[in-house]
């Protein structure tokens, strides 16, 4: 590590650009200073990743849109590789017959091992397949302000579309499809 960059005042190009690659990457500012003074000696503070996070905008856009980008590379950010590894996971487990044993137990049969594991990873698979529910009251019983700003769109968007309706209604509805004469 270069002695000089311990004492440096202002980051060099190539410092500058890994601020903010780091902050497109959604660093915290205490991770980025912890990072510049642990890998490369260099001390900055919380303050200069702030001014970086304000005064960068344009390059943190940029630079966190290829971030997103190359999220498609990445095998384990994709569902169905994910829910394809543990296929792979609950079909070794099912060929291997040594888990598959019975052992008499005190109150009848027992299977040795994979019942747990396997349960587990369909567990897993549930969770990510199924989309979350979200909690409507927060620990006071009132209803978080996320879910009530959505119920008053969603309020809206129904007298919105009865308003809707109303204007649009026909004059004269046709019980029968007009004959061929």
């Amino acid at each position: 590590m270069p002695k000089d960059k311990i004492h440096q005042k202002k980051l060099s190009g190539p410092d500058k650009q890994l601020m903010i690659n780091m902050i497109a990457a959604f660093f915290e500012n205490q991770d980025i200073v912890d990072h510049f003074q642990e890998e490369y000696g260099i001390k900055i503070t919380g303050q200069n990743v702030s001014y970086y996070r304000k005064n960068k905008k344009p390059e943190i856009i940029e630079a966190r849109k290829k971030f997103q980008e190359a999220i498609v590379y990445i095998p384990v950010a994709q569902k169905t590789w994910r829910l394809r590894v543990r296929q792979r996971i609950i079909d070794n487990l099912l060929k291997d017959e040594n888990l598959w044993k019975k052992e008499p137990v005190k109150d009848g049969v027992k299977y040795k091992g994979a019942h747990n594991v396997i349960n587990n990873i369909l567990d897993s698979a549930r969770e990510e397949l199924e989309p979350r529910k979200v909690s409507l009251t927060d620990p006071t019983g009132e209803k978080d302000m996320a879910v009530k700003m959505v119920e008053a769109i969603v309020e809206k968007a129904k007298v919105s579309a009865m308003e809707y309706n109303v204007k649009k209604k026909p004059k004269n509805k046709r019980t029968t499809a007009p004959s061929n004469v």
